[in-house]
């Protein structure tokens, strides 16, 4: 399953994959979305309108003491499961409820609640009522035409990738029918680099070509935006990151990158990270430090709706390892934001202070 996680990554969070992990054995209900989730086997349970989000873990079995604890894990109907959240062995989740990203979730929950944090505190919240043809019950012709799209989003990467490795081939076995296998050694990483930087710059293309500029707003889950905008994610994820981005992480061609994407990127910034999407409405100021595997989140999905806001690193800040910025937030200038931490929807964090923990408290 980790395997085919990896090699079928393009497929999770289409209207193909409940037939996939059907296949593979997982209990999975109509309607629900879920994308490339950690741990699925057999005893995995999806109630129906549920949603999992990027990176959850199922964490369905445990070693302690020469035993091996395996237990079901059960998903109620219309449970939203936030980014990198993880399910321990024999959870059991209500209807209607939502875990937040990076949330340690209870083992058990009532239908209708919200949670959040580590270990995980109950929050007040009310869901929004979008319009269920375009959140929760689409139409037929919805239906296709993300079937359509989503067929796009997974041959598009793959064509383009296949097409680029074909040029490579055919350029090293030129240079070394013409010039011997020295020749060809010598020449292949600059024939790699120039695959890599077509790869990129044909994300970037799409990028502009298919969205345009981002913007704040929100979007319902069955809409053109939502599906264009999942064709741009995996460009990056499954073309350009492979080709070239992956290794260029840490490395002044990021900040290139995310300038060509629409970003506005000040100088000196180290970004270690490609956890990155709707570029325009982000603004990584002079200096700042985005550390390993942090996300920079400028989208919810509760309630299927993709809300949009800004996320402003100030000059001087710092952003750890594997940490999380939400929508509407600015972190100051100067401010260091610790590992595995979670900054909250709309706050503020002032300039020169040190935070840590989900949610974030003042050192």
């Amino acid at each position: 399953m980790a395997g085919a996680r990896s090699v079928l990554r393009p497929l999770y969070l289409t209207v193909y994959t409940r037939h996939w992990l059907r296949l593979a054995g997982v209990r999975i209900g109509k309607g629900a979305e879920v994308s490339t989730v950690v741990g699925l086997n057999r005893l995995s349970t999806f109630a129906s309108g549920s949603f999992a989000t990027d990176d959850v873990v199922f964490a369905g079995a445990r070693a302690r003491n020469g035993w091996l604890h395996v237990a079901p894990i059960e998903v109620g109907p219309g449970t939203f499961l936030g980014n990198s959240c993880i399910l321990p062995a024999g959870t059991k989740l209500g209807a209607d409820g939502l875990i937040g990203v990076l949330t340690m979730a209870p083992r058990e929950t009532a239908d209708g609640t919200s949670w959040f944090g580590t270990p995980a505190l109950e929050l007040p919240r009310v869901p929004d009522q979008g319009d269920p043809s375009r959140t929760t019950t689409p139409p037929r012709r919805l239906v296709i035409a993300r079937a359509v799209m989503d067929a796009i989003r997974i041959l598009l990467p793959a064509t383009v990738s296949v097409a680029i490795a074909a040029l490579v081939f055919c350029a090293l076995e030129s240079v070394a029918a013409a010039d011997g296998l020295l020749a060809m050694a010598a020449v292949t990483p600059f024939v790699l680099l120039a695959a890599g930087i077509a790869a990129s710059a044909f994300t970037i293309a799409a990028k502009w070509l298919i969205i345009g500029r981002y913007r704040a707003g929100e979007h319902p889950f069955w809409c053109s935006f939502v599906w264009r905008d999942e064709i741009i994610n995996c460009l990056q994820e499954e073309l350009a990151r492979p080709w070239l981005l992956g290794a260029a992480v840490g490395t002044p061609v990021i900040g290139a990158y995310l300038r060509a994407m629409g970003a506005k990127v000040g100088k000196n910034i180290w970004f270690e990270s490609l956890n990155i999407t709707e570029f325009d409405v982000v603004e990584l100021g002079d200096g700042c430090v985005v550390n390993r595997a942090a996300c920079v989140e400028t989208h919810l999905f509760h309630d299927r709706l993709m809300r949009i806001g800004p996320a402003t690193l100030a000059p001087g800040s710092t952003l750890g390892p594997y940490s999380v910025v939400l929508p509407d937030t600015v972190i100051g200038a100067g401010t260091c934001v610790g590992g595995r931490s979670v900054v909250l929807r709309g706050e503020k964090l002032p300039a020169g202070t040190s935070w840590h923990g989900a949610p974030v408290v003042c050192l």
